[in-house]
């Protein structure tokens, strides 16, 4: 199995313009008899989805959608050589993949950019034909290894906006994606922390390969 989660922790990195994270020991077992940490942060925060609601007015909040959503087949396509903006022509050469998947997670590199200065400068996001043609297949999510499928300097959302409209719920800063398969399909779950009316909640995103996991021609 893996684990393609960042860790929350006190001051962890956050969107420009969010509130800090913080994780404090509330008790000790030396002093209290138990241990306990007090938690802040945002629905957003780290490896996390995003639900209809977080852009779409009167969307669908991640506790209304159904349990499976968050659990299927995946499968990774390699975008680093894209650069800045994913074309629609790299999907294209894994159609047959993502025909037979739940989940496309999109391996641009960034991911090894977490807790540096540019980790939300200029990170490669979909080009709005490729997020379109995506939108053309019955998934149930796309994942990607940085901070959001639209620009860091967007005036609109128009990628989430393409991504919501398939009904597809969108996991953002996915880590570790080095370590799964090219090619194949292989299990996945992102699953939210059952926050009430959430709008996006932080996940445990993993993946496991199990034996019905084939390599695909």
């Amino acid at each position: 199995m893996f684990d393609l989660s960042h860790p929350i922790e006190d001051a962890m990195p956050v969107y420009p313009g969010t509130p800090p994270v913080h994780v404090a020991q509330r008790a000790t077992i030396e002093q209290d008899g138990f241990a306990e940490k007090s938690l802040s942060f945002t629905s957003h925060t780290g490896t996390h989805m995003d639900a209809p609601a977080h852009m779409v007015l009167n969307g669908q909040t991640l506790d209304q959608l159904p349990l499976e959503t968050f659990v299927g087949r995946a499968c990774v396509v390699d975008v680093a050589e894209d650069g800045a903006l994913i074309q629609q022509s790299t999907l294209q050469s894994a159609a047959d993949l993502i025909a037979r998947a739940d989940f496309v997670l999109l391996d641009s590199g960034w991911w090894r950019r977490w807790k540096q200065p540019d980790y939300y400068q200029a990170y490669p996001t979909l080009s709005p034909e490729a997020a379109e043609w995506l939108a053309t297949f019955k998934l149930k999510g796309v994942g990607v290894d940085v901070a959001s499928v639209d620009p860091i300097n967007a005036d609109t959302f128009r990628i989430h906006g393409i991504l919501f409209a398939a009904n597809f719920v969108i996991i953002e800063n996915l880590t570790n994606l080095d370590r799964l398969p090219r090619g194949r399909l292989f299990g996945f779950a992102a699953l939210p922390l059952p926050i009430r009316d959430a709008d996006g909640a932080p996940v445990r995103a993993l993946a496991w390969l199990d034996a019905p996991t084939m390599p695909l021609s």
